[in-house]
């Protein structure tokens, strides 16, 4: 939708239904910004709502849904994810939420979760070893949601229920 088109990108007020790979895709974003904001996305069929590859830096997203699992296949960093609603499409063994970060800049909190059913670990937020460099990456969830499967009954997320993984590169 905006690739190529590296920063000052706004994408907002759009329906993604029906997509093959991805909801939006705005790579390569080099330090940004790029605003997603009041967008719809479902029936994503194999990619994530948000396409943040190529190393991308400096996405925010706000007041989003999705009917998709929030997945990377490339770290990125700087991205901030508020108020977005995620929910899972009940892939087998798929996490609702799997990133990489390239640094501890990043962060996601007031988004809510449907989980997918039957997968142990829905959540993986990795970014770098702590003292790399700034590390506040464990307090962003801290005002999530998760939804049960009537999406109606809230309760929070507690930063247990994310595998956070730590490494030195």
């Amino acid at each position: 939708m905006a690739d190529g088109g590296v920063h000052n990108i706004r994408v907002f007020g759009n329906r993604g239904v029906n997509a093959a790979h991805a909801g939006l895709s705005g790579q390569p974003i080099f330090g940004g910004p790029a605003y997603y904001y009041r967008n719809v996305m479902y029936h994503i069929q194999v990619g994530p709502p948000f396409k943040f590859n190529a190393r991308s830096a400096g996405d925010l997203a706000y007041h989003n849904t999705a009917i998709a699992d929030l997945r990377a296949t490339d770290p990125f960093s700087n991205a901030h994810l508020r108020n977005n609603l995620f929910l899972g499409a009940d892939r087998q063994g798929q996490s609702i939420l799997s990133v990489a970060n390239c640094t501890a800049y990043s962060s996601h909190d007031c988004n809510g979760y449907r989980p997918n059913r039957g997968v142990s670990a829905n959540y993986l937020w990795a970014s770098p070893a702590s003292g790399m460099l700034r590390d506040d990456a464990l307090d962003m969830a801290e005002h999530g949601r998760k939804f049960g499967p009537s999406g109606t009954a809230a309760s929070s997320v507690p930063w247990s229920h994310f595998r956070v993984c730590r490494s030195n590169r």
